[in-house]
């Protein structure tokens, strides 16, 4: 799995700042009491139990961490005030380390939590360190915490006395390191990019440089060690091959602890979980969002891996019309542009093909739009849109109505000029509002029909799907309706524009020259 924990420098630094706000609602937890410590934790950090917090990452009960935080607090009672003079306090501080390490510090254990102090005396550097600065607290005795990429210690009195504290048997420790390749090429790639210099490395050598850089002189806050038992936990979750797990616990452990190291193993287990997931949740599309924001991977960026995901998304059984539109709302946390096109192109054609197979026009006609939006020549949002048009017109409760909707259509769609399903059912529905007109007597409002027909079959007829008894059921009509009124010019008129449109519709001949005999008989 080592071989699989890959990631470059400069993704690390582009994705620092992103990741301060890791939503962290699709973390799963082993217990309530694990979850009303997370959910605590940020709600407020300041107002926040460190001591149980330590307890979370172990599934043990309410009654041992009551009994386990009283051993310590009546051994707190036991210790001796501070003392004024600098010796006489570094002894007290001497005699303080010694009995807490008698007393709870039995075995020292790399692989234990916190709760193992308390069960059978097990302990390493993190969780000792965690015991001490909770004693440390409460006697009012400043301290700092500080880490290096192989172990956790703590200073008492760094601004005075600078009292250096080590919790566990020297050469043995309980917090994961990086091995020398990881430390190489890290450092390598901080030259390359020239945020170190060749000189600085000859001067300080490969791990110095590592350590210095990372880590520098800073401390870490006390609630850091609860972070670093679940950075601790993910890998053994790692070496047990589980990886989600894994990432889970990693996940954990960035709401209180941020490393350069753990963010990039973070990044790195992410990517490798990507193929693992059903992708039925928006927890899960959040986090393969969140992998394509922290990599340049060019492979994993490339269009056919994008739609790859999307296909995984689209094709779960699971996965409704309503998850798709949530998935959506979701695409808008992706923060390179070009990626967020290219999954929304790919779900929005899949959601359009969808809806217009169940007869959902409105809802392919929405997405249709949205699909143009980002690629106008997408023939699936165009062929959609066409046929949606198509459907939801010959759905509306008039005539008046489905003419103002296709009409409308066609200011927002502009390539339905040549679309021939919209032009044919834009022909046919004026052809009708021309009769519907002449019904109510309403020969303006006829003519205005008739006038937009004729310039659509001048310009379109051959690209229209009608038959030709259309045409001269429309000319008949409209002639028919002038003729009855004895205006045989009008309907003379309407016959001979019939029958250029239909010349050999035996019923529209007739009525020509019907109404040019009863004109020349005037």
């Amino acid at each position: 799995m080592n071989q699989q924990i890959r990631c470059s420098i400069f993704q690390l630094l582009a994705s620092v700042s992103l990741f301060l706000t890791i939503h962290c609602s699709a973390q799963k937890y082993i217990s309530d009491f694990e979850k009303t410590i997370f959910q605590s934790y940020q709600k407020d950090s300041t107002d926040f139990s460190f001591i149980q917090g330590l307890f979370a990452i172990d599934s043990v009960s309410s009654s041992f961490i009551e009994h386990s935080i009283s051993l310590i607090d009546a051994e707190i009672l036991k210790m001796p005030m501070r003392e004024k003079k600098e010796k006489k306090e570094k002894k007290r501080i001497k005699f303080i380390y010694d009995a807490f390490h008698n007393t709870f510090l039995k075995k020292y254990n790399s692989s234990v939590f916190f709760s193992e102090i308390f069960k059978n005396g097990n302990y390493n550097c993190v969780t000792a360190t965690a015991l001490y600065c909770y004693v440390f607290e409460k006697l009012d005795i400043p301290y700092k915490v500080k880490d290096l990429p192989t172990h956790v210690y703590l200073i008492a009195y760094p601004d005075l006395y600078n009292i250096k504290l080590e919790t566990t048997v020297p050469g043995e420790y309980g917090y994961y390191a990086p091995n020398e390749k990881n430390i190489k090429r890290a450092i390598d790639e901080l030259i390359s990019m020239k945020l170190i210099t060749p000189d600085e490395l000859n001067e300080k050598g490969y791990k110095n440089m590592y350590e210095s850089y990372f880590y520098g002189n800073s401390a870490l806050n006390k609630e850091s060690l609860i972070g670093i038992q679940y950075y601790n936990k993910s890998i053994f979750d790692l070496i047990e091959e589980d990886f989600l797990t894994a990432e889970n616990n990693i996940q954990k452990s960035l709401v209180f602890y941020q490393s350069p190291l753990s963010l990039i193993y973070y990044n790195d287990l992410k990517l490798y979980n990507l193929d693992n997931y059903e992708f039925d949740t928006i927890d899960e599309v959040m986090k393969l969002f969140e992998v394509f924001n922290n990599t340049e991977n060019k492979d994993l960026l490339k269009k056919s891996k994008i739609e790859y995901y999307v296909y995984k998304i689209t094709s779960n059984d699971n996965n409704d019309i309503d998850f798709l539109k949530k998935v959506d709302e979701a695409i808008k946390a992706i923060n390179k542009e070009g990626v967020k096109n290219t999954f929304s192109e790919a779900l929005y054609q899949y959601i359009v093909d969808s809806e217009t197979a169940d007869f959902n026009f409105e809802s392919a006609l929405e997405f249709g739009k949205k699909l143009l939006a980002i690629n106008p020549k997408n023939k699936v949002g165009q062929s959609a849109i066409s046929f949606s048009v198509w459907k939801i017109s010959s759905l509306k409760e008039s005539k008046k109505k489905a003419m103002a909707f296709i009409e409308d259509a066609y200011v927002t769609f502009p390539f339905l000029e040549n679309d021939k399903k919209y032009m044919t059912v834009k022909a046919t529905t004026l052809g009708e509002m021309v009769v519907f007109e002449l019904k109510k007597r309403n020969v303006d409002g006829a003519e205005k029909y008739l006038k937009k027909l004729e310039e659509l079959l001048d310009n379109k007829k051959e690209s229209l799907m009608i038959q030709t008894s259309f045409y001269s059921y429309i000319y008949l009509t409209a002639g028919r309706y002038f003729y009855g009124k004895n205006r045989f010019a009008e309907a003379k008129a309407l016959f001979k524009k019939g029958l250029k449109y239909v010349p050999e519709n035996e019923e529209l001949q007739k009525m020509y020259r019907w109404a040019s005999e009863d004109l020349n008989d005037k």
